[in-house]
């Protein structure tokens, strides 16, 4: 994916785009929030580092926008 400020985020799997527009448009809708979500999940892990190992503004710079 690619937001329209230049910021690119990787696919965390596979997808191609086949068969009737409709379905793999709902695919792509798909695709994109379980990527989302993904990293949403990640950075609440790691939220809890943010005063013992890296202060909060540098942990928000290691996740998408």
């Amino acid at each position: 994916m690619i937001s329209k400020d230049n910021e690119k985020i990787p696919f965390t799997s596979t997808f191609v785009a086949e068969g009737q527009v409709e379905v793999y448009l709902a695919a792509l809708e798909f695709k994109m929030k379980e990527t989302l979500q993904d990293i949403v999940e990640g950075a609440k892990q790691t939220s809890e580092l943010w005063d013992s190992e890296k202060p909060r503004e540098d942990w928000v710079e290691g996740y998408c926008a």
